[in-house]
């Protein structure tokens, strides 16, 4: 829709980042050099020396690592979090995102690691009074529940009650044999009803994610597989073991077996006088 998009990204750096949209050809260069996708970079403090790991780049990573510099705010030290957020607030400020575009948050886990878990809900707190509610710009923020991370009492186990809206993402091994198969639901979403069912989905190249139904597209497959083997079978041979092709004469056939030419037009006619 044209409208501005800060990333604020703790476990990948940016060249990953825009890699990893055009894996799925949503080409974001044109909207990093007009200034519309903006990166908050809090995963390259991580490298001791920047310069070697640019060094060791092939010619693409260098390339996306140009274009998205331009792009990108980096933060010195994460665990700061009075610096992310002022981070985050003038990258907002910039773009004159009031009432427009959104911010994406990846993610809170990583966040969990670099700070108390009391710091942790205040930023989440703060973001959302600043930026939700002050700005009207909506958040995006992924998280690992469970045994990817944040189980149990660790942060954010329970941030439910400050979401305006939870979709829940897992993988479930019982649908197909011996495959896991991707699924979401929407647990939670203010001001709108929801039904939490789950549903399998996969990421398609230029589209993003679709959902469809497995056991549905199972079905299809072995029906059109039984149609296949039907159209390829022989048809059906007669009890008795004889050929139907060979016991059925042809019309030329019966004709001359009943009606004779010459001899049965004698015995059937009767005699003229001359011949007496």
């Amino acid at each position: 829709r044209g409208e501005p998009v800060v990333l604020v990204s703790f476990q990948e750096p940016p060249s990953a980042v825009v890699q990893q949209f055009l894996t799925l050809d949503w080409n974001v260069l044109p909207y990093l050099e007009r200034g519309q996708f903006h990166i908050v970079d809090c995963f390259t403090y991580r490298l001791d020396d920047r310069d070697r790991l640019f060094e060791r780049m092939d010619e693409l990573n260098v390339y996306l690592s140009d274009v998205a510099r331009e792009a990108t705010t980096t933060v010195r030290d994460p665990s700061d979090i009075n610096e992310v957020g002022n981070k985050l607030d003038n990258a907002l400020e910039g773009r004159g995102m009031v009432d427009e575009g959104i911010v994406i948050v990846d993610s809170l886990t990583e966040l969990g690691t670099l700070v108390q878990p009391v710091q942790a809900y205040d930023f989440v707190k703060d973001v959302r009074a600043d930026v939700c509610k002050g700005r009207f710009v909506p958040v995006f923020a992924g998280a690992a529940l469970g045994g990817g991370g944040g189980g149990g009492d660790q942060f954010p186990h329970d941030l439910a009650y400050v979401m305006d809206g939870l979709v829940e993402l897992r993988l479930n091994d019982e649908i197909v044999p011996d495959a896991l198969i991707k699924q979401a639901r929407i647990r939670k979403l203010n001001g709108a009803l929801v039904v939490p069912e789950w549903r399998a989905y996969e990421y398609t190249a230029g589209t993003g994610m679709v959902t469809f139904d497995p056991k549905a597209e199972m079905a299809a497959e072995e029906e059109a597989a039984e149609e296949g083997e039907t159209a390829a079978e022989p048809p059906a041979e007669p009890a008795d073991g004889t050929d139907p092709e060979a016991e059925a004469p042809s019309s030329d056939e019966t004709a001359s077996e009943t009606t004779p030419v010459g001899d049965g037009a004698a015995a059937g006619s009767t005699p003229s006088p001359s011949d007496g």
